[in-house]
């Protein structure tokens, strides 16, 4: 999963490092990359509230991560389903449900 606006750093070109491994790997590895426009650097669980930028608590350093709210929000839930989705074509039937719970949807977040 790759934010088009990822300001932590390019995601998108480090992908495509990822992608010639894959291609030049000894076995078959199954990879597959979404690029999510207006998303930043903070991709995680869907339906929480999302920030473009943070504070560390430690040095002070503001950092950014990109994207707008709305993209990054939207892109989560992407991300979450696409990697679901990918669980289930790569591991043995009901072991994706097993180990992530229940799909996260907006009927049941």
């Amino acid at each position: 999963m790759c934010g088009a606006d990822d300001a932590m750093w390019d995601s998108v070109a480090l992908s495509d490092v990822l992608l010639r491994r894959a291609e030049d790997a000894p076995v078959p590895v199954d990879v597959r990359r979404v690029i999510l426009p207006d998303a930043g650097h903070n991709l995680s669980l869907p339906y929480l509230p999302v920030v473009t930028s943070v504070v560390h608590p430690v040095n002070g350093v503001t950092y950014a991560y990109g994207g707008t709210r709305k993209g990054t929000a939207s892109a989560r839930v992407t991300a979450w389903t696409e990697m679901l989705g990918f669980f289930d074509t790569v591991l043995p039937q009901g072991q994706a449900a097993c180990a992530f719970g229940p799909r996260a949807t907006r009927a049941n977040a």
